[in-house]
């Protein structure tokens, strides 16, 4: 997996401020709903919950730039005529595209550090 400098969006020190000001806030998330008097269990399962779902917004900002549909006719209701006058994709152009390497981009790097800690956070608090 690569990070490129085309897709970052926050430099490293913004990256890790971010990161720490999420984390501080699921856990002053956490610690209200054990003021409030909600159960462990509850609290484990809502934080495994949300970082589930940032692990599939992960993979969804990795997806994105993976230029999955490069080369696919998305079209497939020409007549026969004009199928065969249109000219085909170059292989080679396809080819290369398509077998660039992985691009994780920054969100994605969020979405998977804030969901990794969650997910750890939800089993910590399942098991006491």
């Amino acid at each position: 997996m690569e990070l490129t400098k085309e897709s970052k969006i926050w430099s490293r020190n913004q990256f890790t401020k971010v990161i720490w000001m999420t984390l501080i806030a699921a856990a002053l998330v956490n610690l209200l709903m054990m003021i409030f008097g909600f159960k462990f269990i509850m609290i484990g399962n809502l934080d495994f919950m949300v970082g589930l779902f940032a692990i599939v917004l992960t993979a969804f900002f990795v997806l994105k730039d993976g230029h999955l549909f490069t080369g696919w006719r998305l079209l497939f209701h020409f007549a026969d005529s004009q199928r065969d006058s249109k000219p085909s994709d170059d292989p080679k152009k396809v080819g290369s595209i398509k077998n660039q390497p992985i691009k994780v981009n920054s969100l994605a790097m969020y979405f998977l550090v804030i969901g990794a800690v969650l997910i750890i956070a939800g089993v910590i608090f399942s098991v006491i």
